[in-house]
């Protein structure tokens, strides 16, 4: 009971800072978090406490997981205070809570007795919102930490269509006006310091940012390892998967091959329906193959829809969306500069994304009444975030493709052998652009080699790796690694259950519960 009634705090903290997961529980919200360091050092203070009272629970038997699984995430929020100074919140991902905020907005029944004022306030809090992040950029600034000069452009071009969508909200002109002098204001004070930062990016040039880098290494893979022993991984398992490709397909200039592919109009969709008619051709394959290897699957459907236009700017691809007040999930995909977006991973994207990837995990996760909802619920919460085990499910459930016979079509199987290469090929990045001193150029002519990517796909790529998410990316083929390893030659009904069943956990923990 008393492990019980701690998670009901922790899980109660949550809700009060992070309007999107309270939305989901049915709480109404009244004011939107301002995402600055006072409250990020609360947050740490209370999770501190916390973790001083778990500390003193006798915990046995199946209550073993929980306990961890909050003695993982208290511990996060402790570190996040320090962590906060190194993340830029007006980069594309970053500042997408932006929109969560926005969301919040637009869905205020202003027919409700109390929807206008409810309206008001948490327009006068959003806008408090876009004010601190003016402030944040200063401090950080003072601390030695200036956003660099290639996320400029993005985070504008970010900023601009953020401000754009304020201005459409139902709103009073007198509100709009602030709400517009405040990004106004934030724009031109990213304009005014755009050449004091370093040039590219990645922690190694901002004081103590190896040591941070070191803590988001093991919030974002769950797992206790250094980048140098990661950049290790990374390197062999390019290797081993291009010797795949070699052996395989028979590919041997990969140079002739590729540019074979680019020339043959088939690799490109003709325009976004035809982006979605591809993903869902892939996905009705899948579904057949599911029956044995799976005790269950979600109740909630899954449905593809395009991106906000606004957004796809910054984004390579696209993302999976939760299942919302309609009850169905959602891949958003990006549908734009198709011309320049080979669709050869279509059939792996579709699997890691939807069926049995994410959709599979997260839909089965939702839906376990079993767990507490701190365990079962999600959060937009960067210290919640459990990304090794999710996108590390989602990078295995794509592999199992494989032996599934799905990918047959060479272009398929090429496309996939790419798209596992290219999510290795970020662990050598990743760890390159933030640990080990690589600049952009010796980056990105890494993954020119090994990925199948666009320049402007590159280019934001190595963005969101040494700026916008610094070790996040990690998450993607180290989680794929470690569950591959755990499964060794276990049945796989079995096995996926195992992992399934107790719903997203730190990827350190999800090896003792399976040991």
């Amino acid at each position: 009971m008393e492990l019980q009634n701690l998670a009901d705090q922790v899980w109660d903290g949550i809700l009060a800072r992070d309007p999107w997961a309270a939305e989901r529980a049915g709480r109404a919200v009244t004011t939107l978090p301002d995402g600055g360091p006072d409250a990020v050092h609360r947050q740490a203070a209370d999770a501190a406490a916390l973790l001083d009272r778990l500390d003193r629970i006798e915990v046995s038997g199946a209550d073993r997981l929980t306990a961890g699984y909050l003695r993982d995430h208290l511990g996060h929020e402790v570190a996040e205070p320090e962590r906060f100074w190194y993340r830029f919140p007006v980069t594309t991902y970053n500042a997408m809570v932006l929109g969560d905020q926005r969301a919040s907005l637009t869905g205020v029944d202003l027919d409700d007795p109390d929807g206008p004022e409810r309206f008001h306030a948490l327009l006068d809090s959003h806008i408090g919102a876009v004010e601190q992040l003016r402030a944040t950029l200063a401090e950080q600034r003072a601390r030695g930490v200036h956003l660099p000069g290639s996320a400029v452009g993005s985070a504008l071009e970010t900023l601009r269509g953020h401000a754009t969508a304020g201005a459409a909200l139902p709103a009073p002109e007198a509100a709009l006006r602030r709400l517009g002098a405040a990004f106004d204001a934030l724009i031109g004070d990213i304009t005014a310091h755009a050449g004091a930062g370093p040039a590219e990016g990645g922690m190694h040039h901002y004081p103590g940012g190896a040591e941070c880098y070191a803590g988001l290494i093991r919030l974002h893979t769950g797992l206790d390892l250094t980048a140098e022993r990661i950049h290790a991984i990374g390197l062999a398992e390019v290797e081993r998967l291009t010797g795949r490709i070699r052996d395989e397909l028979g590919i041997v200039d990969e140079d002739a091959h590729r540019a074979a592919l680019l020339a043959d109009p088939a690799t490109f969709a003709a325009d976004p329906a035809e982006v979605e008619r591809r993903l869902r051709g892939h996905l009705d394959r899948v579904l057949p193959m599911l029956a044995g290897q799976f005790a269950k699957l979600p109740a909630a459907p899954f449905a593809l829809q395009r991106l906000d236009p606004a957004l796809e700017a910054g984004l390579t691809w696209g993302y999976y969306d939760v299942p919302g007040p309609d009850g169905t999930a959602y891949y958003r995909y990006n549908g734009s500069d198709l011309p320049n977006r080979p669709m050869v991973q279509a059939a792996s994207l579709i699997l890691h994304e939807g069926l049995p990837g994410h959709h599979l995990q997260i839909g089965r996760q939702l839906e376990n009444d079993r767990l507490h909802p701190v365990r079962r619920e999600f959060s937009s919460q960067r210290t919640f975030s459990l990304a090794g085990y999710c996108e590390g499910w989602a990078e295995y459930a794509a592999g199992l493709g494989y032996e599934w016979g799905l990918y047959e079509d060479p272009v398929d199987r090429y496309g996939r052998l790419c798209s596992e290469r290219f999510h290795a090929a970020r662990l050598v990045v990743d760890t390159g652009l933030n640990a080990l001193g690589w600049t952009f150029e010796r980056a990105g002519a890494y993954l020119r080699r090994t990925g199948f990517l666009s320049e402007v796909e590159i280019g934001t790529e190595l963005v969101r790796y040494a700026v916008d998410d610094p070790g996040q990316a990690l998450a993607y083929h180290l989680g794929h690694w470690y569950i591959r390893e755990l499964r060794g030659d276990r049945d796989a009904l079995g096995f996926h259950e195992a992992v399934l069943d107790e719903g997203p956990l730190p990827l350190w923990l999800l090896g003792e519960h399976l040991a």
